[in-house]
């Protein structure tokens, strides 16, 4: 779906129109309105859409999330983002004003087709389009790859391969200008949005082998001496600082009892991402774990950070690294719906013929996300495994309680005189919590990957596994 996105700028909103509903606003004019985005998203609707920008967002995105008064371009029209649902409007987007200095960008995700954009040229931007540190690869022919420095070591999807290289995670094409960038040419942007038009399929293991790592599957962890190798090759100064962050995280897990799963994984994000430098401090255990509160939306967290430690962190950053990681898992298990029959995850398993297969379906979308080698995820088939495992792990949650995306939900179904066992007889992902309802992408579904919603605490949830992506 092809969108542009149009928000009112205060300093230009002399009737005060910004955030009120089409009711409240005489006049609708364009000259008020900032364009924040263009570009292809992956949704099918307006509402879908509003959803997007209201929970993961985008990384090319530039304006706050959408709200009353915004205005969304389709092929089909123009429409007003009202108190209730989108109102089709006449918009004439020639007037409203574009930011300076943006450049002309072919973006490119995993798993998806191209597309054309635009980002503005300063760090902070660049830096939130491919989620994180940048790093630019020189092409040779007047353009450049713009990627995430870090993108493998954090784990993220093959995206594509160039020359003898697996580029994980989002990045993009731009111009070269000696040592600065420039928008790309129209001639460029034809050539990669050819070059890249389909997307490609790479699995995380083969990430892990384009950085040099050795696959878990071709060691022998039961090697005599294995272990004392390895830590006998660490010097003195690597085995203190192993030793270091296993104690900090060992700390935080202590001084973080009570809250919820989420917010420990976010409080370990933190510390390894943003902090690392201020856990040399005394007493940093305690500060972080106080920074934490019930109900807490990321911008308030990231505030109090950093009121607490005198950093500079942005809560979209935050969150758009919060985000990926919760919903890499989704992704990899959306491109699967429509499958009929469930072969690609049985028979990867090594079943040789048809079995229930919703716990094959979540093992397999783990394997490609490289969360089974990690130990994120277990390679599981019947389901009261992987009950066993998340258990086992402290990784449980009851089904009374609100998941979040990316959690792996089991089920107790009912015999035919509506008793339940305790047992779980089936298994999915949770793709998002919206409404009160839990939305799940199941493997097994009347033989299909099927999207699937049941009200919170629903008595046929079993409950979650909640896997620790950090």
């Amino acid at each position: 779906m092809h969108i542009k996105i149009y928000q009112i700028n205060s300093e230009r909103d002399p009737g005060r129109a910004k955030f009120m509903g089409l009711n409240s606003v005489k006049d609708i004019d364009p000259a008020s309105y900032d364009e924040v985005f263009i570009g292809d998203v992956d949704c099918k609707n307006l509402e879908d859409v509003f959803t997007m920008l209201n929970t993961r967002g985008h990384p090319l995105h530039r304006g706050h999330s959408l709200s009353v008064s915004d205005v969304v371009l389709t092929e089909n029209g123009a429409y007003f983002c009202d108190t209730i649902g989108f109102k089709d409007i006449d918009f004439d987007e020639s007037k409203a004003h574009k930011p300076d200095g943006l450049l002309k960008i072919v973006y490119v995700e995993p798993n998806r087709p191209p597309f054309i954009s635009e980002v503005c040229n300063d760090l902070k931007s660049l830096q939130r389009a491919v989620m994180g540190l940048i790093e630019p690869v020189y092409l040779g022919d007047g353009t450049i790859l713009v990627g995430n420095e870090e993108a493998k070591l954090m784990g993220m999807e093959g995206n594509r391969r160039v020359g003898d290289s697996i580029i994980a995670g989002p990045f993009f094409i731009v111009g070269e200008d000696g040592d600065d960038f420039r928008s790309l040419t129209d001639e460029q942007t034809q050539r990669y949005m050819e070059r890249f038009t389909e997307p490609e399929q790479i699995s995380q293991r083969e990430v892990q082998e384009d950085m040099g790592f050795t696959s878990r599957d071709d060691i022998d962890f039961s090697a005599p001496g294995l272990v004392n190798e390895v830590i006998d090759s660490l010097t003195p100064e690597q085995t203190a600082g192993l030793q270091f962050v296993e104690d900090t995280v060992n700390g935080l897990h202590a001084a973080m009892t009570g809250r919820t799963p989420e917010q420990v994984k976010a409080a370990e994000v933190l510390y390894i991402l943003a902090l690392s430098e201020q856990a040399k401090e005394s007493g940093f255990v305690t500060k972080l774990a106080g920074c934490f509160t019930d109900g807490q939306t990321d911008e308030q967290l990231i505030t109090e950070i950093n009121a607490v430690f005198g950093t500079d962190l942005d809560p979209e950053d935050f969150s758009a690294i919060m985000n990926y990681a919760n919903h890499q898992l989704v992704e990899v298990a959306k491109a699967q719906l429509g499958n009929v029959g469930g072969e690609p995850y049985w028979s990867w398993y090594g079943f040789q013929g048809r079995v229930e297969w919703c716990a094959c379906f979540v093992s397999w979308c783990a394997n490609e996300c490289g969360y089974i080698d990690k130990g994120i995820i277990p390679k599981f088939a019947g389901c009261d495994t992987g009950v066993a495992w998340f258990k086992n792990k402290n990784q449980w949650l009851d089904g009374s309680a609100t998941p979040d995306s990316g959690y792996i939900i089991f089920f107790d179904w009912p015999d035919e005189n509506g008793v339940q066992d305790g047992s779980s007889d089936h298994v999915g992902i949770v793709e998002k919590v919206e409404g009160g309802r839990v939305y799940t992408i199941e493997g097994n579904s009347g033989d299909a990957c099927e999207r699937n919603s049941y009200p919170i605490g629903n008595y046929q949830i079993l409950g979650y596994g909640t896997p620790n992506l950090f």
